[in-house]
């Protein structure tokens, strides 16, 4: 891969906060790399087709168009290519886990991603022999926990996993309901995935139960006001 200057990786989650996170995660530790982000595989597939070449291809397991499933079958037949994807999950099934080994990766790995895994990538992508398919031995993961501080605490993907966070409250307290009632939704939707990646599981769902409760109408005006502001003081404790 000498050459292909900078270093160019596409990672693909539908989830955009989690894109926001890694592209400012991925420039804070490789700033030699350069990172296009895209939230579907229509939008995948667009890129590879046409834009630069990607050393490395981050795609999310699980999407609702599809995921690493669907970006496979796509592009079947792209050696180059299917062997540059690394797939990303928070937790795979036995199917998942199938679709992996059916495909011949070599690799996958664990969100959220973290320093560790970031800088074994880079390693990966710099090697011209690297081929993550073709395999016929069961996937290994590339997993978070190699790192020499517990997660989340004091990670460097947890401080900017919390400067975003920061700006999301930001964006809720400026909201009002019923006015935003259509950005707070899909603000909350983005919260419940990316809070519970990153281990926050109980703000989560917070988060998704006021998401609910908003889209049934079934709460009035003051008690949706009073949800939302509990959950901006609950993510700017954490």
């Amino acid at each position: 891969m000498e050459g292909n200057v900078p270093n160019s990786w596409l990672v693909v989650d539908d989830n955009k906060l989690t894109n926001t996170i890694y592209t400012k995660l991925i420039h804070h530790i490789l700033p030699e790399v350069s990172v296009e982000t895209v939230s579907s595989v229509d939008a995948a597939e667009d890129s590879i087709s046409n834009g630069p070449f990607f050393n490395l291809i981050l795609t999310d397991i699980m999407m609702p168009d599809g995921g690493a499933e669907e970006l496979f079958k796509r592009l079947d037949g792209k050696a180059d290519v299917l062997q540059r994807i690394i797939p990303m999950t928070a937790g795979i099934s036995e199917a998942g886990y199938n679709m992996l080994q059916l495909n011949g990766c070599r690799l996958f790995v664990e969100k959220p991603l973290n320093e560790l895994i970031l800088t074994q990538l880079f390693y990966f992508s710099t090697q011209d022999d690297f081929a993550n398919n073709g395999s016929s031995k069961p996937p290994e993961i590339l997993t978070t926990s190699g790192r020499s501080r517990p997660y989340p605490r004091f990670a460097l993907d947890n401080v900017v996993f919390r400067d975003e966070l920061r700006r999301m409250v930001e964006q809720i307290r400026r909201m009002t309901y019923p006015d935003d009632k259509s950005s707070v939704t899909q603000l909350l939707h983005k919260l419940s995935g990316t809070l519970n990646v990153y281990g926050y599981s109980g703000m989560a769902q917070a988060a998704q139960a006021l998401h609910r409760n908003m889209l049934s109408d079934e709460l009035v005006t003051e008690e949706i006001t009073r949800q939302l502001n509990e959950l901006a003081d609950g993510l700017s404790a954490l």
